[in-house]
């Protein structure tokens, strides 16, 4: 079951695969993708933890979600896979 986590008025969902729930928040890289909206699904990290071949991290910009990988290909594969 995923966990809920409030982070100023951003509420973030993130499941337990690491010993570290936050690791990549607040992290910026040079390749974004805006999600467009209020927050990063549990769905979204676990999909980043299994197929980014580098770090990834998100934040938020005008209260929407944005996750940044520092792999471009990663970047272009979760455009593909995971946004509609």
């Amino acid at each position: 079951m995923p966990r809920l986590y409030k982070y100023g008025t951003h509420i973030i969902e993130y499941m337990k695969t690491t010993n570290d729930y936050t690791a990549g928040f607040g992290k910026s890289y040079p390749h974004d993708v805006h999600l467009n909206k209020k927050g990063v699904d549990a769905a979204e990290l676990e999909w980043c933890q299994e197929n980014c071949t580098d770090n990834f991290g998100w934040h938020f910009v005008n209260d929407l979600a944005v996750l940044s990988f520092v792999n471009e290909r990663d970047a272009f594969m979760y455009k593909m896979a995971r946004v509609r």
